[in-house]
């Protein structure tokens, strides 16, 4: 019954006997769906008030702690990035909710889920989306080479990439090969990648293909999704995920509504993100 930016109150002294008296704190964070969606986003990008000093007080007991946020939107929780064992975005998903979180918490479902957009750090990192061309911000790493480096309070990567998210195992891939470098206008491109599952348990892996057209009539994104697959590996065992680059993701609709296919080159990566590097390139001609 408490208003939807009700401030949350510092930990009680009883509140805090019990958290060290276990060893692991499960911890609740979020927005009501009244502060995110159509015609009712709240215009402050962060937990409501009081939420993020309340976590800092449940770290700082020094137990293990994992942390839920529920929210319509990518919230960025520094204090959870920085000292929560795990983190788990439940979104908000309906009566189900719970004991789906529930059910991934104490491991009887495996966390397939993942992130359908990029986590930034703070607001002032918005716009900010995997296949976003970077503009006006050079590395670091060069402004330092060339005496620039300025005040900088926040890296360029946000805290969780576009299609990132953790299994109950580990996952390495392999290099990215192409069945060609070259194909005509119509035809198709399969790009594998071997992908090896470290583990000692069994796992899913989201496997996921990207693309770039190098240059083209119109700007093309950084590099668009244009494949995924989820694939369950056996402890150690390594298998090839294939992907079949259409016509229709190489070309694009242009101002008119007409679909272009033009040629030249174009570049691919796969990986469990976007992070994945265009390692691989091919040419339509």
């Amino acid at each position: 019954s408490a208003a939807v930016d009700a401030p949350v109150s510092a930990l009680a002294d009883e509140q805090i006997r019990r958290i060290r008296f276990n060893d692991i704190v499960i911890c609740c964070l979020g927005e009501s769906s009244a502060c995110c969606g159509e015609t009712h986003a709240s215009a402050r990008f962060a937990l409501p008030p009081g939420q993020e000093e309340f976590l800092e007080e449940v770290l700082a007991q020094g137990r293990d702690v994992i942390v839920l946020i529920a929210s319509g939107r990518p919230l960025p929780v520094p204090a959870a990035e920085r000292g929560a064992k795990a983190v788990l975005y439940t979104w908000h998903c309906g009566t189900e909710t719970a004991r789906a979180a529930a059910d991934i918490v104490f491991g009887r479902a495996e966390p397939g889920g993942r992130f359908p957009m990029t986590v930034p750090r703070s607001v002032g990192q918005i716009p900010l989306y995997y296949g976003r061309k970077r503009v006006a911000k050079l590395t670091k790493e060069f402004l330092i080479r060339q005496n620039y480096h300025f005040y900088d309070d926040s890296p360029l990567e946000g805290f969780h990439s576009f299609g990132s998210g953790l299994s109950w195992t580990d996952f390495v891939c392999g290099e990215l090969k192409l069945d060609r470098s070259t194909v005509s206008a119509g035809g198709s491109v399969v790009a594998m990648l071997p992908v090896t599952n470290t583990g000692d348990r069994a796992g899913h892996a989201v496997v996921q293909c990207y693309l770039h057209d190098v240059r083209a009539s119109y700007a093309r994104p950084g590099k668009e999704l244009c494949g995924f697959e989820k694939v369950l590996f056996a402890p150690g065992e390594t298998r090839e995920v294939s992907f079949e680059i259409t016509p229709e993701a190489m070309g694009f609709y242009d101002e008119g509504g007409v679909f272009q296919l033009e040629p030249g080159m174009f570049e691919v990566g796969a990986g469990l993100s976007s992070d994945a590097a265009l390692t691989a390139e091919f040419e339509v001609v």
